[in-house]
């Protein structure tokens, strides 16, 4: 039920916004170009181009291809709302969120 001053009225669910937080820090992914073995540096962009998740450094340069600039997005922004309803059935929770974007 929606409070009368809208959805700004509604209480924050702390453990549901735990149990995601901690469910997407677990798929953290590496940068695909300069994380090894000894060192992790963690992917915060994406080149459709390549399908590959990488850092802001390595992200640079294909801002820059001399063929044409490659689509370089950051990371969340490959979060939607689908991805989150996965997220709860994976953790159990039932019910139905609304997302205002």
């Amino acid at each position: 039920m929606i409070p009368q001053n809208g959805l700004e009225g509604l209480v924050v669910n702390f453990v549901l916004q735990n149990l995601i937080a901690s469910k997407r820090a677990s798929r953290a992914e590496p940068c695909e170009v300069c994380s090894t073995d000894e060192q992790f540096v963690y992917a915060t962009v994406f080149c459709v181009q390549c399908s590959q998740r990488l850092c802001e450094r390595c992200g640079l340069p294909h801002k820059r291809w001399s063929g044409g600039a490659h689509d370089v997005r950051p990371l969340r922004d490959e979060l939607r709302p689908a991805a989150i309803e996965k997220d709860i059935q994976e953790l159990n929770i039932i019910g139905k969120l609304v997302f205002v974007f």
